[in-house]
């Protein structure tokens, strides 16, 4: 192998290597802003919740009825079945049936993730205001 080639190669795996890192180190930035943004949010939420007296559910419920957060452009929709909907679920919750009980699941994490991509939503605003 001449001197040549065997100096490209090690050329190429350092700027591979450097990449690497490269990418490795933003992702940890990344990581940190995305973990300072959520305790930010929470922080956010919990003191306009404890202003309120509501729990987090209704005052998200709350901002998607009044329009001051729309997620999906059904939202104010979702909104006002949201409390319904929880109800409906309810009773699915002391039932044997496994597939009752693994939409009861899957339906919960869904609003879950919805409230939590409203309170994304708020931690945005409030940054812009």
């Amino acid at each position: 192998m001449s001197k040549s080639l065997r100096k490209r190669n090690i050329e190429k795996q350092l700027n591979n290597r450097k990449e690497y890192y490269d990418r490795e180190e933003k992702e940890k930035k990344t990581v940190q802003i995305n973990t300072r943004c959520t305790a930010h949010t929470k922080k956010i939420l919990d003191e306009k919740v404890k202003e309120s007296g509501l729990t987090v559910s209704e005052y998200i419920t709350r901002l998607i009825e009044e329009g001051q957060v729309n997620v999906y452009p059904d939202s104010r929709k979702l909104a006002e079945q949201l409390a319904e909907i929880k109800y409906k679920l309810s009773w699915i919750k002391g039932t044997n049936d496994d597939r009752l009980q693994q939409f009861y699941q899957d339906t919960t994490r869904f609003l879950e993730q919805q409230e939590s991509d409203i309170a994304k939503f708020l931690m945005n605003k409030s940054e812009e205001e």
